[in-house]
């Protein structure tokens, strides 16, 4: 799940999002801001993207993904794609 507060001061705007996941690579992080800023104007340095560090959600980046290990799984692309969508889709 995730959150979004905008914020705004006259002209200016800023998004602050929040992701229920353990982490986000940078990349993805990146390329979200990049994507939300062109769909709302607002600039990529106003676009705070934040992960509530849970244990409990599915694993989003091969970082800590081992070969063979059970107990932490490669990454799911389709659960990124997911997450991308989500948090695109309020502000189309």
């Amino acid at each position: 799940d995730h959150g979004t507060d905008l914020l705004e001061a006259g002209p200016v705007a800023a998004l602050l999002i929040s992701i229920d996941v353990l982490m986000l690579s940078t990349a993805f992080m990146t390329a979200l801001r990049h994507e939300i800023s062109g769909v709302t104007g607002i600039p990529v340095e106003n676009i705070l993207v934040s992960t509530t560090h849970t244990h409990s959600a599915p694993v989003t980046m091969d970082l800590l993904a081992f070969r063979g290990d059970s107990q932490v799984p490669p990454a799911d692309p389709s659960y990124q794609e997911l997450i991308h969508v989500r948090a695109l889709l309020p502000r189309v």
